[in-house]
């Protein structure tokens, strides 16, 4: 992710992890498949993750929403932004 990206991104009122911990965390899912995303976004309200959302598309960063991370075929992980609603 470039810098002007970060900046968009974080630009949005929602809490985002960057750190290469938060990442390598979100990098698996229950599949056997690995892939480390650039950032993890985690909305607390419909009008978070609407922003964090907005601001992705609008930065060009893909999208990735994330349940519980228990799919078996790799739906959970990307190589952009991480959406995991914080409970």
């Amino acid at each position: 992710m470039t810098s002007v990206q970060a900046n968009r991104i974080a630009a949005a009122n929602c809490e985002i992890a960057l750190d290469d911990l938060t990442r390598q965390l979100y990098a698996t899912d229950a599949s056997l498949y690995q892939l480390q995303p650039a950032a993890v976004a985690f909305p607390r309200s419909a009008q978070q993750a609407s922003s964090i959302i907005t601001a992705a598309a609008d930065a060009g960063v893909p999208i990735t929403p994330r349940g519980a991370g228990s799919g078996l075929s790799g739906g959970a992980i990307g190589d952009g932004l991480i959406v995991k609603n914080r409970d």
